[in-house]
């Protein structure tokens, strides 16, 4: 049931209650029980709910909420107007305090109650009383159908409130629409929810009405916080008076009190709670900090800062104090808030200028560079006023403004990241704005404005710094792997970054590599960058100057070690190493390249001894190396953990070798701009004193710089980055060694060629080559990855294949609450010519025969003994729009035409859509012979892929490694053979339908379904129809069909028609239309929807229904009516059916109106002239001469 699905919604309506107060001056008196006692009084209607999750029974209170009181808009008026249902009198129900009506809900299915001015609108109803069932699910359900369940229950006399008119279109087995409770007053097809108690209205007076103001009118600082003067916090002086209005109440409520002085009091109270109320301070335009009530936790953006703009999450930082006097290091927690409508702001933070957003990584949210609305409301605004220990009541909830609670803002952890979360009580979903004064933000603008353009140069800066030093070679470390007794000069170790419980800061001089030090590993991976990492700290037993080379050993493990290291010098150590006046000197990368004989495994062996080296100007006697760049190990190269583990570090004096330093290709004039530049760079950050021109000069020299400097490392990094690649493929499962799995695998001549790639790479030498040579030799290697990892086989071009799901999950949201198989083997079919959606799957038969297979995880095993118990429900070599022809295939993309409708499958910004265009779809491996189908990015710029749902329908999801997101290629095991074109249809009903590919009109009797072209309107307003004999109907020329016997149906209510090309044995054989024709007063809707405004009718149900104004959409493959009024009329015999247009005429006057017009109307020339009276509306005009004429106060034209 549709109401399931809204759980969240109506959750909270349940939850508010009274949101805006209003006394009870009355209450529920005595318990009506006919309609006769009804009608004519001020009456309440109460709901007899039980149901715990959806809140409490409560009095009809207006749309969408009930009240546990009876406040002035519980008072209800029932009135009684002409016609009648079923032989019962008709009713329509007004709200007393707003003199608005019930609307009938049409024929929209489903809904939230809504109300209207106009009375020709409202919700027409049968008011009778309540029978109760013994089964919720017996048949068939009648007017006044009621079941005690679950969901409420009542033993007083009670009502059903049935509309006048079934629903057209049945709805969940019900042709009756009921006005129910379930959280929400709601238009409904259900029994269990349908009950109401209509009580009289009776007027509270003296020491009632005064307790009752006093229950609803309660005035303390808990529920109205004011002792600051901060958003969300109410007005003292408001409070104040109150409180005192309050406690007079209160005190009265203790004595005797008279009617009169009863009504002073509660008014007065009254007034100064609805002043209260009104006296909150709101968040209005300014700069404010934002944190948690219940948490020591402000909202800042993530630490890292690069150019200006703050990267990752949006983040909230622990033990944050807002500096006094304020200075630029409060300026990351500072946000600029900014009105764009009721309730909603944009929120920028000062630091970065970025905004929060509602773009994800991952699970949490990221700022943006766009400005993102947000609706931030406050709790109590959403609540209500309520005693609610959990709840803050000066605190905010804030969300993004277009997808509404389901995007709450939630800050679970401690120095984490934003989330989302579904709760307005959680504690973590609340927050507290307090304003930071204009005259602060002034003081510190051009501190934070220099402190940006600091952090902006330290980061080219240090990119600079690294690239450069990259380019220059040092030795001196002896190439062996001995460490002591060899003239190395570290005498201690030092490192704050050390892990407190593994290894030890001395093995790394001790000589033995089965020692080790470890740095801390206990905090987590982190992205090393030279504003954190972990480093090791030597002392030299003397100082050392011009150059080191540094030497150091992996753990014997071979995991966790440097790639990059950032090396300080300093000539006192202090306390801390934040006290230390360190001097960066340069960068290094780390070429392990000396074999550790200790060492097993050959090719770790090959690479466990590493080193590096700066020269430098000065002299220094402590030096450290901090850890830049790091890798978990040879074959596995994740480079986002941090952690460094050593077994021996030693230091040796350095010389530059000029000879084999790949600096020398660079020019000395970029050589010496690069230098100028980097010297000009750090005497501004020295001064602290940053320029842009600076930055800018810096980048222009940087990029330079990496232009002629040749890097080897990109081709080493290319080359591990193809084999983990091939690796992966490997272990994955997804190389067809022996040729025997085709589609969905790496064929060997993918693998050999790939191989071929990288043994070219490896057979290059780097040495004397300059940049673009060997920048030239990375390109052929990433383009040898990307065409292996996109060159797995791929469905044949010019081929038939149904696609399948490949899931292997099961769910039990079934009827009978069976398991069955979410999607494995089920086939996915267009279901006609829609541009957005158009895609169904049918499981096969035995889906729901698994349940002895699932584990505790409800996933089944997908093997023999699974397939045996499946087999297709339906043949797609005859229903043709279950398979799908393969057009294009390279790359890992895809072009799919589906054989019955000719639409393409294509991307939709994310969704799923079709096109009469050729489209692309990407194609990841995902298990062996699976595929993720990409249906492009969302609107935050998310993936998403086709997945399967638990109800035969189809979405998109953000994970390929979702099992619903994994699909097959499976080929046919006949020929396409077939001159049958298959459609659904509706059984036994009239409907327009606007086919792509042409038909025989159909010949075998009326159980077997007909096919009609319109031929006119009668006098009576009947539309005539004659039933296509003997000739062919063209592609995308609209006709009306009845329908056959459901039994003449095929399992899925297709009806078979007789392709008008004859057979088909290949997808060129259909001549397909892609734009609707307009014939004999049908005009054709065929690709995608349209909205036409009123003035026409079109079928539904069977019935002929009038387009309204406000636009009505015609779907894909249907089409409308339009016969003007003003056509010549025909008789029936003309034709050999007739549909009823009953009242409706199609009018082509001021934007094409249809009108209902009454039985009998006046007509009158444009002057006022009365020409006729108490005519026929369907002949009124008839014998007119020609001009305009005003017939039942609607304009005609009489041609």
């Amino acid at each position: 049931m549709k109401r399931f699905y809204k759980f969240l919604s109506l959750f909270l309506f349940a939850l508010i209650g009274m949101t805006n107060a209003s006394a009870q001056d009355y209450k529920a008196g005595k318990l009506l029980t006919t309609p006769e006692e009804v009608v004519g009084k001020d009456v309440v209607l109460n709901s007899p709910l039980v149901s715990s999750a959806f809140g409490s029974a409560g009095y009809m209170n207006g749309p969408g909420k009930v009240s546990q009181q009876v406040t002035e808009s519980c008072i209800y008026n029932f009135e009684k107007v002409d016609g009648e249902a079923e032989g019962h009198p008709l009713y329509i129900l007004k709200q007393k305090s707003t003199g608005l009506y019930l609307q009938d809900n049409g024929e929209d299915g489903e809904q939230d109650a809504v109300y209207t001015a106009d009375k020709s609108k409202a919700f027409k109803m049968t008011l009778l009383n309540a029978e109760k069932m013994s089964d919720e699910n017996a048949d068939p359900k009648t007017r006044t159908s009621a079941f005690p369940g679950k969901h409420m229950d009542w033993n007083n006399a009670a009502f059903v409130l049935t509309r006048a008119e079934k629903w057209a279109e049945i709805q969940e087995g019900n042709e009756y629409c009921y006005l129910g409770y379930y959280g929400v007053c709601f238009y409904s097809p259900y029994v269990d929810t349908n009950v109401w108690e209509i009580y009289e209205l009776v007027k509270v007076q003296g020491e009632e009405l005064l307790s009752n103001y006093l229950q609803l009118y309660q005035v303390d600082a808990t529920n109205f916080p004011n002792d600051k003067t901060i958003p969300g916090y109410f007005q003292k002086a408001a409070y104040d008076k109150a409180l005192a209005a309050y406690n007079a109440a209160n005190e009265a409520s203790t004595k005797e009190v008279s009617n009169e002085e009863a009504e002073r009091l509660c008014k007065e109270l009254k007034a100064a709670y609805e002043e209260l109320l009104a006296a909150r301070i709101p968040l209005s335009e300014g700069y404010y900090y934002i944190n948690m009530p219940k948490s020591d936790r402000t909202m800042t953006t993530n630490t890292k800062v690069t150019n200006g703009k703050s990267e990752d999450l949006l983040w909230m930082k622990t033990g944050f104090q807002m500096p006094n006097p304020i200075d630029a290091t409060a300026a990351a927690y500072i946000w600029k808030v900014t009105p764009v409508g009721k309730d909603s702001f944009t929120v920028q933070n000062f630091y970065s200028n970025q905004y929060i957003s509602n773009k994800r990584s991952t699970n949490y949210k990221v700022p943006g560079d766009d400005a993102v609305a947000f609706l931030v409301q406050n709790e109590s605004a959403i609540l209500g006023i309520a005693n609610k220990s959990n709840n803050n009541k000066s605190a905010f909830i804030f969300y993004a403004n277009t997808q509404a609670w389901n995007t709450q803002f939630h800050a679970k952890h401690d120095n984490h990241g934003v989330m989302s979360w579904n709760d307005v009580d959680n504690a973590n979903n609340q927050f507290v704005f307090n304003p930071v004064p204009q005259a602060d933000i002034d003081k510190i603008k051009a501190e934070v404005a220099q402190q940006k353009l600091n952090e902006d140069l330290n980061a080219v800066y240090s990119q600079a710094l690294s690239v450069y030093w990259s380019g220059i070679k040092v030795t001196g470390a002896p190439a062996d792997e001995v460490f002591t007794d060899n003239g190395g000069l570290a005498v201690q170790y030092f490192s704050e970054s050390k892990d407190a419980s593994e290894g030890t800061l001395e093995a790394l001089g001790d000589g033995d590599f089965e020692s080790y030090f470890h740095s801390n590993w206990h905090n987590g991976t982190f992205n090393p960058s030279l504003n954190k990492y972990h480093y090791v700290a030597v002392e030299l037993s003397e100082a050392l100057s011009k150059g080191l080379s540094v030497k150091m050993a992996k753990r014997m493990n071979m995991q966790e070690y440097p790639m990059q290291l950032a090396i300080f010098g300093a000539n006192e150590m202090a306390e801390t190493d934040a006290d230390t006046k360190w001097e960066l000197l340069g960068f290094s990368n780390v070429t392990w390249d000396i074999t550790n004989p200790n060492v097993t495994n050959e090719a770790q062996a090959a690479k466990a001894i590493g080193t590096a080296g700066i020269t430098f100007e000065g002299s220094y006697k402590y030096f450290k190396f901090a850890a830049t760049k790091t890798e978990y190990r040879i074959d596995n190269k994740l480079t986002d953990r941090g952690y460094i583990a050593l077994s021996e570090l030693q230091v040796y004096p350095g010389t530059e070798d000029a000879e084999n330093s790949t600096i020398k290709f660079v020019s000395a004039e970029t050589r010496k701009n690069m230098e100028t530049q980097l010297a000009g760079a750090k005497a501004e950050l020295d001064a602290k004193k940053a320029t842009q021109a600076q930055i800018d000069n810096l980048q222009a020299a940087y990029d330079k710089f990496v232009e002629e400097l040749p890097v080897p490392s990109l081709l080493t990094d290319a080359i591990a980055a193809a084999k983990k690649a091939k690796n992966d493929a490997k272990n994955a499962g997804y190389i067809d060694e022996d040729g025997s799995k085709g589609v969905g695998y790496y064929s060997m001549d993918a693998v050999d060629a790939f191989d071929a790639a990288i043994e070219a790479a490896e057979a290059f030498d780097t040495n004397g080559k300059t940049a673009a040579e060997i920048n030239a030799e990375v390109k052929k290697v990433k383009d040898a990855t990307v065409a292996f990892q996109n060159g797995f086989t791929l469905p044949e071009v010019g081929k038939y294949y149904t696609l399948r799901g490949f899931s292997n999950k099961v769910n039990n949201y079934t009827s009978d609450e069976s398991w069955q198989l979410t999607s494995y083997m089920a086939q996915v079919r267009s279901t006609g010519n829609s541009l957005e959606g158009g895609l169904m799957m049918t499981r096969p038969d035995g889906a729901n025969t698994v349940e002895s297979l699932k584990n505790d995880q409800n996933v089944v095993e997908i093997n023999e003994e699974l397939d045996a118990m499946l087999s297709d429900t339906i043949d797609a070599t005859t229903h043709l729009s279950y398979l799908w022809y393969v057009e294009k295939a390279e790359a890992g993309k895809l072009t799919l035409r589906n054989v019955g409708t000719g639409m393409y499958l294509a991307p939709k910004a994310g969704a799923i859509g079709q096109s009469v265009e050729a489209a692309e779809i990407s194609l990841s491996l995902v298990k062996p012979g699976g595929f993720a189908l990409s249906l492009g990015k969302n609107e935050n710029g998310a993936e998403q892929y086709l997945n399967a749902l638990s109800n035969n329908g189809l979405t998109t999801w953000g994970d390929k490694g979702d099992a619903n997101s994994h699909w097959f290629f499976k080929g046919l095991d006949a020929d396409v053979a077939t001159s049958s074109a298959y459609w659904p249809v509706a059984a036994e009903k009239y409907q327009i339908l606007t086919l792509p590919f042409g038909v025989a009109a159909p010949s075998m009797g009326e159980e077997y379904g007909v096919a009609y072209k319109v031929v006119g309107v009668t006098e009576e307003n009947k539309l005539v129809l004659a039933q296509y004999a003997d000739e062919n109907i063209e592609a995308g020329m609209p006709f009306i069909y009845k329908g056959g016997l459901a039994t003449n149906l095929d399992a899925s209510m297709f009806a078979e028609f007789e392709y008008a090309d004859g057979e088909i044995s290949a997808i060129d054989n259909v001549k397909f239309a892609f734009e609707a024709k307009e014939a004999n007063g049908l005009v054709g809707q065929l690709c995608g929807s349209k909205k036409v405004g009123a003035g026409y009718a079109y079928l539904q149900n069977g019935n002929a229904v009038a387009t309204s104004a406000e636009g009505t959409n015609i779907g894909a493959n249907s089409g409308y009516i339009f016969v003007p009024d003003t056509a010549d009329k025909v008789t029936e015999d003309a034709g050999t059916a007739t549909i009823d247009l009953g009242k409706l005429v199609i009018n082509s006057i001021e934007q094409n109106d249809v009108v209902v017009l009454p039985t009998t109307v006046n007509v009158y020339s444009l002057n006022g002239t009365l020409l006729r009276k108490n005519v026929k509306a369907t002949n009124a005009t008839q014998g007119l001469p020609a001009g305009i004429y005003v017939v039942g106060n609607q304009k005609v034209l009489v041609k």
